[in-house]
């Protein structure tokens, strides 16, 4: 299962994007996700949608 698939399953079964990227990262001491839970707390949902923008255009580069 791809992420998106993941999170749309995740979605469908009434949850929310926050408490989802809480879970996955779980205790991951990668400064780059403690800024997005950062981000993420604060409400800055057009930050966090940046993020993972960038990061995934990042990962299509490494395929």
């Amino acid at each position: 299962m791809n992420p998106m698939q993941l999170l749309q399953t995740f979605m469908g079964k009434g949850g929310n994007p926050m408490q989802f990227v809480m879970e996955a990262i779980g205790v991951n001491k990668n400064p780059m996700f403690d800024n997005l839970i950062k981000m993420a707390q604060k409400g800055d949902n057009k930050g966090v949608e940046t993020f993972a923008r960038n990061y995934f255009k990042g990962q299509r580069k490494r395929l």
